[in-house]
């Protein structure tokens, strides 16, 4: 089981991106490379997505002159929320096969499962 993440997140695809900064798919890239611009976020079969609260922030912090360094704190910044909520799903779905696995193994499933001739 999935975390539930309260925050609703848009994902924004390259073009979406593209037009939103002004930024053609090379600079993107480039800017990736450089840790100036935030990796996006698969979504299977070959498909990408950035956070929309991402982007939208990368635009407000280049309006506002930040640096270069200050941009590459800012994703890194966005990295590390990643990590963690990364980490915070990882936890809660070991601790949910860990709770499946005790309700297979507990007495009361098991009289059960031989109550009904062995089936789950």
């Amino acid at each position: 089981m999935a975390s539930t993440h309260t925050t609703p997140t848009t994902l924004l695809r390259r073009p979406s991106v593209e037009a939103s900064t002004g930024y053609a798919r090379t600079t993107i890239y480039r800017r990736i490379k450089n840790e100036l611009f935030p990796r996006p976020v698969d979504l299977g079969g070959g498909i990408v997505g950035w956070p929309a609260s991402e982007i939208e922030a990368i635009n407000q912090a280049r309006i506002a002159g930040q640096s270069d360094e200050q941009i590459k704190e800012l994703v890194a910044k966005f990295n590390e929320g990643r990590r963690e909520l990364a980490a915070r799903d990882n936890k809660a779905n070991k601790a949910a096969r860990i709770e499946k696995e005790d309700n297979r193994k507990s007495p009361v499933s098991t009289a059960k499962r031989k109550a009904n001739g062995g089936m789950r």
